[in-house]
């Protein structure tokens, strides 16, 4: 499903019943009186020559400070539509998570993410973040600071002997290699580092 369905889904789930609830808590008109817009102080009475409201000192005078009548919530439509909207917003949250957790949503992922889903514990987020690089990338690719910074972070991890070290990873160097996004400086420090070799001299004990 596309970012784009996915949004119109949620907004025509959760629209109706915020816009019922909205219109249910502003309520309904019971009076004409006139009301300060500021601070709902009832003007009823005030002198025409008065013009700032007693309570708060706003001038209502200026357009729009004044509005007309009390309302009243409407409380039986206002739990409603609450309940509705909550139970709108837990079926979108279910549809999302089952999207986030089984869809593969690799090619709406900007590079920065992919690179922290090719590092994820999960195999199937790690093979979707790769096969995204490889099929995103152009040959060679408009801008490859991103990839080299992206390649000089998995060297990083490569030359580091306490992590782990996916199979992803050195796919992914291999293909910014053939890229063209790789020059010779990393890919070679790559291939030093494929396999290294330990000497340890230990005294000779003689019996």
């Amino acid at each position: 499903m596309s970012p784009v369905v996915l949004i119109a889904a949620i907004l025509a789930v959760a629209l109706p019943p915020t816009g019922l609830l909205v219109f249910a808590l502003r309520g309904r008109r019971i009076d004409d009186h006139p009301l300060c817009r500021s601070c709902h102080f009832d003007l009823t009475g005030l002198p025409e020559t008065s013009t700032q409201c007693p309570e708060c000192g706003k001038n209502v005078t200026a357009p729009g400070a004044i509005r007309i009548g009390h309302r009243q919530t409407r409380i039986g439509l206002a739990l409603t539509s609450a309940a509705a909207l909550a139970l709108s917003l837990l079926t979108l949250a279910a549809i999302i998570y089952a999207l986030l957790t089984s869809a593969d949503l690799s090619p709406y992922k900007p590079l920065w993410w992919l690179a922290s889903d090719l590092a994820s514990s999960n195999p199937t987020l790690r093979k979707q973040a790769h096969g995204e690089i490889a099929r995103s990338t152009t040959v060679p690719p408009p801008d490859p600071a991103p990839y080299l910074a992206l390649a000089d972070k998995l060297l990083a991890r490569q030359e580091d002997p306490t992590r782990f070290w996916f199979t992803e990873f050195g796919n992914t160097v291999i293909y910014l290699r053939m890229a063209a996004a790789l020059d010779d400086p990393p890919w070679k420090r790559f291939i030093d580092q494929i396999v290294t070799f330990k000497v340890e001299v230990r005294p000779l004990l003689v019996p």
